[in-house]
């Protein structure tokens, strides 16, 4: 039998064991021990049980999904249902702070980064954006974060970019534009700038011009710099904390729900009431900004340096709706509404008292945030001329952006519907 050590260097938390019915994990005697010792996740209690579903969900979604996943099996030459085999090749730096490794030795605590020339970034990225996966499978592959989207986690540094040698964290991740949506950094870029400048906290990024192609470089929030190193913070997002496989990250496949986000947020925050608030307004900024893409794996739980618990702040913001041939359906329905563009009040109303809050102040506040979301589109548009230059694209987003809102601000508005 096959088997992984999970650290969280220099500890052991526990391991993973390659069994004939699919994946198991045990937590470590030395970790269930330790006083300052936590659980991986919700759905993993730190405790002695052996675990089996609920450890092929946690340990399968830190792995790359649907058109990232073929590509890196393909050229690892794996079988692309092969969790193990993944973990094993890529689990040195994952999302969070675990490190997978073959050895039942502490990783060795030694680190460093050598440079990657802008020119090779370039041509890595020229033509379909899985070229980026060559960058990990060129030497020892270490490096692995979950999702559908192509994305490299580098140290970006100087206005540099480096590789991570030894147990070196990363700290930031570069995403190339995808073949099918070659505006998706600018995208994504400015609905980080409006869900920031509506109060909701999120993933700082910045766009950066590598060859003809413009990429987003993101921040990682699972990492901090203290004591002049970088440290790995752990998270767990929300598929993960409710044993959900990444197969099934939407609501209607059987995902995460608003509702079941909430009471896990009630579960393992140390703010509920503050991390609550933002889930809620994050769901209302989806449906007012079109972005219909809001799924379990795009919300996460981040363990801060001091031991306690909160949301995470928010990632993989984008308008889905611009693009003609994304569905217009919610990742997660409003009231077991779906339909973006059919969210009415009693919907919100539904969805605001199975959450515990007052109906009559949110819905006050949705409306406010839809009456203040075009001069908040407007500065972050100018904002990204200002940085950028000016683009096509933009005045379409704009337009895009201001027929959805006019639309929910007279749903919300709708005395009928109420």
């Amino acid at each position: 039998m096959r088997r992984l050590w999970v650290w969280f260097p220099p500890y052991l938390i526990g391991t993973i064991d390659d069994t004939e019915d699919g994946l198991s994990f045990r937590y470590s005697e030395e970790w269930l021990n330790w006083d300052s010792a936590f659980g991986l996740s919700a759905s993993l209690k730190r405790d002695s049980k052996v675990y089996k579903t609920e450890a092929e969900n946690f340990f399968g979604n830190l792995l790359p999904e649907g058109h990232a996943r073929a590509t890196l099996c393909r050229k690892l030459g794996i079988s692309i249902d092969n969790d193990f085999e993944l973990l094993l090749r890529i689990g040195q730096e994952c999302a969070g702070a675990l490190v997978l490794s073959d050895q039942d030795t502490p990783p060795e605590d030694k680190g460093g980064m050598e440079e990657i020339p802008i020119d090779d970034l370039a041509k890595w990225l020229k033509g379909d954006s899985a070229g980026i996966i060559d960058l990990q499978v060129k030497g020892k592959l270490r490096l692995s974060l979950a999702g559908a989207q192509n994305k490299l986690p580098l140290i970006f540094k100087d206005h540099k970019f480096f590789k991570p040698v030894g147990s070196q964290p990363t700290t930031h991740i570069l995403k190339p534009p995808p073949k099918s949506f070659g505006n998706l950094p600018q995208n994504e870029w400015l609905h980080g700038k409006i869900y920031a400048a509506m109060g909701l906290p999120t993933a700082n990024s910045q766009l950066i011009q590598i060859g003809k192609k413009l990429v987003l470089l993101v921040e990682r929030y699972d990492r901090v710099y203290e004591n002049g190193r970088w440290k790995r913070l752990h998270q767990e997002d929300f598929c993960q904390a409710l044993a959900v496989s990444y197969k099934k990250k939407y609501e209607n496949e059987g995902g995460p729900t608003l509702l079941s986000c909430c009471k896990t947020i009630e579960d393992r925050s140390d703010d509920v009431a503050s991390d609550i608030d933002s889930l809620l307004k994050w769901q209302i900024l989806n449906v007012l900004t079109g972005n219909c893409d809001g799924h379990g794996k795009n919300l996460s739980l981040l363990r801060h340096s001091d031991g306690t618990w909160g949301l995470a702040p928010f990632y993989d913001l984008v308008n889905t709706r611009f693009y003609t041939d994304l569905t217009h359906n919610l990742a997660m329905s409003v009231g077991d509404q779906f339909d973006s563009g059919t969210v009415l009040p009693n919907h919100w109303k539904k969805l605001f008292t199975s959450a515990k809050v007052s109906p009559s102040a949110y819905l006050a506040a949705a409306r406010q945030m839809a009456e203040t979301l075009p001069s908040v589109l407007n500065d972050s548009i100018e904002q990204f001329k200002a940085q950028y230059g000016n683009a096509k694209f933009l005045g379409d987003l704009m337009q895009a952006h201001l027929k959805i809102i006019k639309r929910n601000l007279k749903l919300l508005k709708d005395s009928s519907k109420r």
